[in-house]
């Protein structure tokens, strides 16, 4: 996920068990590790920040965030790590100078935080942020390795934790609601599920860098919806040739399609 809206999808792994003496269920959990290694392997300069549910707050998880020598932010529910939470929250407490407001637009922000949080010898932080809109009262929390201060606090939230959500819309929703049938995708064939899945992806990837570009720099007006967008491009595919010169890699270098900052 990217700041400007971009939500592409890195080197998936499937949730499928391999060994067939195999006693548990497969799971989220048990895919991270080959997730995170697999990540590591291919892109081994790449420092990421990963953005995780609840469901990933646990010891294994910030220790493989450590070994691979990137940083984590985790959605922080009392649900998850009860007595973390309930330490964080006598210790926020205790220090009012861990203290932030800011006045963005027409929302305010109260952030808190505490620093060097001790789980299982690990140091964590752990944050809060909560937002008054003209819609309602909004609440956030998140549990990091990145060290909480005046400068840091918004960024980590807005910036990083917050962008789970995104994740979720620009991402698995768009996916699975916007014409490319995610969540309809059914097939006895695991190779075929992993295809379609795998071209997903790329016509994804394909359509976002075509819409947030100059190409079609006023995009709703001259096609009204993403939907419509779609309809249109496959009736494109169907009834033209491509011209043999579109597949010419030489005269392809010449090409620049620049992002809409606009």
């Amino acid at each position: 996920m990217t700041l400007n809206g971009f939500a592409f999808s890195m080197a998936s792994e499937p949730i499928e068990n391999r060994d067939p003496a195999a006693t548990t269920q497969d799971c989220e959990l048990k895919a991270f590790p080959r997730l995170a290694a697999k990540l590591h392997a291919r892109y081994p300069r790449l420092r990421l920040t990963l953005l995780l549910d609840a469901l990933y707050a646990n010891q294994g998880v910030f220790a493989l965030g450590k070994r691979y020598r990137g940083h984590f932010i985790v959605t922080f529910k009392s649900g998850s790590l009860p007595a973390l939470f309930d330490e964080y929250q006598t210790l926020r407490d205790l220090e009012p100078r861990n203290r932030l407001k800011r006045h963005p637009r027409d929302i305010i922000q109260e952030f808190a935080w505490v620093n060097d949080l001790d789980h299982e010898g690990q140091r964590l932080c752990a944050f809060e942020c909560r937002e008054t809109r003209p819609d309602g009262q909004h609440y956030f929390a998140g549990l990091t390795d990145i060290p909480l201060d005046l400068a840091s606090i918004g960024p980590a939230a807005n910036k990083g934790g917050r962008l789970r959500g995104k994740i979720e819309n620009e991402g698995f929703n768009t996916q699975n609601n916007s014409g490319y049938a995610l969540e309809h995708a059914y097939s006895a064939n695991d190779n075929a599920v992993k295809s379609f899945y795998s071209l997903l992806q790329v016509a994804h990837a394909i359509n976002q860098l075509i819409t947030k570009g100059c190409l079609l720099r006023d995009f709703h007006h001259l096609l009204g919806s993403f939907r419509n967008y779609l309809r249109r491009l496959a009736e494109a595919f169907r009834t033209r040739i491509i011209p043999p010169e579109a597949w010419d890699p030489l005269a392809a270098r010449s090409i620049q399609i620049r992002f809409d900052s606009s």
